[in-house]
């Protein structure tokens, strides 16, 4: 019975746990500085949102920067890689929660 005789809805809360994302490869390998380039990044134990999106970290020489990607398939992404100061390598790593990512690759 709950407040003013009305019945109450019991939610109980829940966790799901996940398997860590990996990183397999990531094509092309490379692309212009002006950024905009669509990469697709293949792996595996990816976990988007019910929207579809999921957040890819890429991690230049002097920043990370959190990207808004795309999951295909539950071992594909695409992200589009953002511009860069010079011909700087950045590595790309993918999270299922938003705060855990990858280090693969």
């Amino acid at each position: 019975l709950g407040v003013n005789g009305e019945d109450l809805q019991v939610i109980t809360p829940q966790f799901l746990y996940v398997q860590a994302p990996t990183v397999n490869a990531v094509l092309p390998s490379s692309g212009s500085s002006g950024g905009g380039t669509r990469v697709t990044i293949l792996g595996s134990n990816f976990v988007g949102e019910s929207d579809g999106s999921i957040p890819v970290q890429a991690n230049g020489p002097s920043a990370a920067e959190v990207l808004p990607g795309t999951l295909v398939t539950s071992s594909m992404v695409t992200v589009y890689a953002p511009a860069s100061a010079g011909a700087d390598a950045v590595s790309l790593e993918v999270s299922n929660n938003g705060l855990d990512f990858s280090t693969d690759s």
